[in-house]
């Protein structure tokens, strides 16, 4: 399906936005074969008009465009798009991952697809924390239909610190605080921790393998389409 015409556009002035056109997309794109319209085009996260960069896809006959810009840009971008009639279905990122861009994005994303870490019905246990989170947040007056994946890291982060913690002994007395450090920096190299977000374990560089799910748009929700395992830890 992705080895049809596409273009990436990027944020020039945004290092993740930056980092993800170019040095993710790009690369995982040539190695699949994925056929580009033209280079990366660029376009400054600051600027509210992203006129230029949609007149310049107008032209071009795109069965989907990699959009590398974080939540507010992204639906920004997409209303541009929409506006100016161009139908053409984007590909996103972990970027997108905040539920928030269901509300922002609404049928105009339908057709998208994009990547995550955590997906909120993968089983019972990510449902129950899902709907834990989001009882706890509307009592705080934070509104969210779901976790956004980076709550569920916290979350999951605490327990693995925990585990960690277990597995090195640390007892918490100040004057072994630095080893107890370094002990607990160890650990994390041979443990798995099941979370809400999958199994997780760290490979040698210290970080986390986990699953990875991609979604597409539908009707203004997000609907998931594969799970990929993470890569075994080393």
């Amino acid at each position: 399906m992705l080895k049809k015409n596409t273009v990436i556009l990027y944020g020039t002035d945004d290092f993740i936005s930056k980092v993800v056109g170019l040095k993710i997309m790009g690369p995982i794109f040539k190695k699949f074969g994925v056929k580009m319209a033209s280079a990366p085009i660029g376009f400054s996260t600051e600027a509210f008009d992203l006129g230029p960069q949609v007149s310049q896809l107008k032209s071009m006959k795109l069965d989907y465009i990699a959009f590398a810009g974080i939540t507010p840009v992204a639906i920004r971008f997409l209303k541009e798009l929409r506006k100016r009639g161009i139908k053409t279905p984007l590909i996103g990122s972990t970027i997108w991952a905040d539920p928030q861009i269901i509300k922002g994005m609404g049928k105009d994303a339908d057709g998208s697809v994009f990547s995550i870490g955590f997906w909120h019905k993968r089983d019972a246990r990510a449902i129950a924390f899902s709907q834990k989170f989001v009882a706890g947040a509307k009592k705080v007056g934070v509104d969210k239909p779901f976790p956004h994946q980076a709550d569920a890291a916290a979350y999951d982060a605490v327990y693995i610190l925990a585990a960690a913690m277990k597995k090195a002994n640390v007892t918490g007395d100040p004057s072994k605080l630095k080893a107890e450090r370094t002990a607990i920096r160890d650990a994390l190299r041979n443990i798995t921790v099941s979370g809400v977000m999958g199994n997780i374990c760290f490979e040698k560089n210290g970080d986390s393998q986990l699953p990875g799910y991609v979604l597409t748009m539908k009707n203004g929700q997000w609907h998931l389409l594969e799970t990929h395992k993470p890569l075994p830890c080393k």
